[in-house]
């Protein structure tokens, strides 16, 4: 099957959050044609960060995606959760809950389509 080098790519990162390489993906984002990457390919630049948010990533991984496509910390999944709802239903490090609300503070008061907020989200799983 033939793939474009984008593709691959595409796949390399997936695989990398999948498997919890965080060092692995960091090193890919710092690269050159790793951030030419992220800051254009269209699926990354619309689902990444909350992709990477649904496995307990590290502070330096969710650093490194706003850096680069600050753009992330606004989008929502099909549930209308941002990357900070996301975090907490996967019960993320309180240094990566604490660093979403920083960067996007009005996540914090965002409901999603069952009306609950990331506040309440917290309560519900802990």
């Amino acid at each position: 099957m033939y793939h474009s080098k984008r593709s691959l790519k595409r796949v390399n990162l997936d695989m990398l959050v999948e498997r919890h390489e965080w060092g692995s993906l960091v090193e890919q984002l710092l690269s050159k044609h790793g951030k030419k990457f992220v800051c254009w390919d269209q699926h990354l630049r619309d689902d990444f960060l909350l992709k990477v948010c649904q496995h307990q990533p590290p502070t330096s991984a969710v650093s490194m995606i706003v850096a680069l496509h600050r753009r992330c910390l606004h989008k929502t999944d099909a549930d209308g959760r941002t990357a900070l709802h996301v975090a907490v239903v996967n019960r993320s490090r309180l240094d990566v809950v604490n660093f979403l609300a920083q960067q996007f503070p009005e996540a914090a008061a965002l409901k999603d389509q069952f009306g609950k907020t990331p506040l309440m989200l917290v309560c519900e799983n802990f």
